[in-house]
């Protein structure tokens, strides 16, 4: 086992300055709004409500700059006070009274405060709102379960102390419950201007008491993120951000070139053609992140795949070297294990199957299916790194194992349904943190009952040493017993891990302060513009 030092996985980017001439892009494209900036994404975010479970986009680029939870990661991935300045902790772990910061408005001026907390919890669990994170991060607060259910109406576990201290009461200790409050479905919003039981679709019920307000909202074209004047803490420097919804990676790359954009992120498919250009890539920042592709076969939508040696053999048939000398110049590491190797429990020596096709071969005969399989479908959604790994493995699968096979593309939310709905036979998945700890990547994705669980994977030696995992508080036995459930869910060959993901951007030389971190980009108010 090798862990890394987490100390060393935050990067505050600053770049030197470097002149416009030399570069033939613009230091500041907004000439006429000397304070404002824009970027641009590569698809609208889902949505603009935490209950439902955001993707990584509007994690980053909405909810991070909007709304605040009661804790959050410092530069060192610990956990440290934000909307709560401090709290204490039971002797049975079964209680967390937190003592709020004082004076904290909403955006829209409203008081924060400890009934905030309450009615917060009480709306992400109504059974109207169906958000389905709320069993998994919320189940465990006394009351939550019978409200996600629609037997009550109220929180009855979490108690109004005073305006400025809220305790919640558990029904078990939870080691994770700090974590969880991180997590975006716990983020803080002002339950008066949205209402109780409705999901929030209007950018101006969207209102939190994060460094950020959503001005404007169009989905599939742009979004305006503008200074929120009544923050409690440090104040955005930049006035107004600009995000763009602009699918094609090389017409963002085009609008960055031409001072159209300050900064842009998503660009894996052009990354070798920019670091080969002396201009951009003196523009360009790398950095680790916390994120796993990875192949899925699905046990229970073929017959056949209920036979977990065939499953191997498939796996057996695929070249990972190969795959991996594929894309090496992009933004990857070859994977070893479902925990990435920046993350708490990374395995350095996680069990793979050896590339063996003549041996998969011979397991499908033995099986007396060799040859008699139905066409197989390997699903992904639309990204260039996985459309150039599903192409390779389609073609290792017909060649090795005389199957056939297709690459079918679908946008997220379908494949997320399709899987959800067991559609799918074989699928390239990804997978990045919810929080700090190894169960995001183990536990939460592929235990039995975890409503995360949306790939109907369930194995009863692997939710044993999942759940002794989860009820461990010692760091290292922690960190061991979820390599040991790791082992289970690699050796039943429903996943196969690929590659490890790492982040890059372009940044105007004169964009300062942007803050990478495992959880993505940090809030954007530590984000100023160099003046002359």
């Amino acid at each position: 086992m090798r862990l890394i030092n987490k100390s060393a996985l935050i990067i505050i980017f600053s770049l030197l300055h470097t002149g416009c001439n030399k570069l033939g892009i613009p230091l500041n494209s907004n000439k006429d709004q000397q304070n404002t900036i824009s970027t641009a994404i590569p698809c609208s975010p889902t949505g603009i409500d935490p209950t439902q479970a955001p993707e990584r986009v509007g994690y980053t680029y909405v909810f991070k700059q909007i709304y605040e939870g009661l804790v959050k990661y410092d530069s060192n991935n610990q956990i440290q006070p934000s909307l709560a300045t401090s709290w204490e902790k039971s002797k049975d772990g079964k209680e967390y009274t937190f003592f709020l910061r004082e004076n904290v408005l909403f955006s829209n001026g409203e008081k924060f405060n400890a009934m905030s907390v309450k009615k917060n919890v009480e709306r992400i669990c109504n059974s109207r709102i169906a958000s389905p994170s709320a069993p998994e991060f919320l189940g465990n607060i006394v009351g939550a379960k019978e409200c996600i259910e629609g037997k009550r109406s109220d929180v009855n576990g979490i108690q109004v102390i005073t305006n400025d201290i809220v305790k919640f009461r558990l029904t078990k200790p939870d080691y994770l419950f700090l974590h969880k409050q991180i997590y975006p479905v716990n983020l803080v919003v002002d339950t008066e201007a949205v209402g109780n039981s409705t999901i929030i679709q209007d950018h101006e019920k969207a209102i939190g008491t994060g460094p950020y307000v959503l001005k404007e909202f169009v989905s599939n074209s742009y979004f305006i993120l503008k200074k929120n004047e009544q923050y409690w803490g440090e104040k955005a420097k930049i006035d107004e951000i600009k995000v763009s919804i602009i699918p094609d990676s090389l017409a963002r790359l085009a609008k960055y070139q031409s001072g159209s954009l300050d900064f842009i992120t998503f660009i894996n498919s052009d990354i070798s053609s920019i670091r080969r250009n002396s201009a951009l890539n003196s523009h360009l920042l790398e950095a680790p992140e916390a994120s796993v592709y990875y192949i899925f076969i699905n046990p229970v939508k073929y017959p056949q795949f209920n036979n977990p040696n065939i499953r191997k053999a498939f796996f057996m048939a695929i070249d990972k070297q190969k795959l991996f000398k594929l894309v090496e110049h992009d933004l990857v590491l070859k994977a070893k294990g479902m925990i990435p190797y920046t993350f708490p429990g990374y395995n350095d020596n996680a069990y793979e199957p050896a590339f063996n096709p003549e041996q998969a071969k011979k397991i499908l005969q033995d099986a007396g299916c060799y040859k008699k399989l139905p066409p197989i479908e390997v699903a992904l959604y639309e990204n260039p790194l996985l459309s150039k790994l599903a192409e390779s493995i389609a073609l290792q699968l017909n060649k090795h194992l005389g199957i056939s096979v297709t690459v079918k593309k679908y946008n997220n939310q379908t494949l997320l349904k399709k899987v959800k709905d067991n559609e799918l036979p074989f699928g390239l998945f990804g997978w990045g943190p919810g929080y700090l700890d190894p169960a995001t990547f183990i536990h939460d994705t592929f235990y039995s009952k975890s409503p995360m669980n949306c790939y109907h994977y369930s194995n009863i030696y692997f939710d044993q040493a999942s759940l002794k995992a989860l009820d461990t508080w010692d760091y290292n036995d922690r960190m061991k017993a979820f390599q040991k459930a790791e082992d289970i869910l690699l050796k039943s060959f429903v996943v196969y891990p690929m590659v490890y993901t790492k982040s890059a951007w372009l940044i105007n030389p004169k964009l300062k302060g942007l803050k990478l971190g495992l959880m993505y980009v940090e809030p954007f108010n530590s984000l100023y513009l160099e003046k002359e």
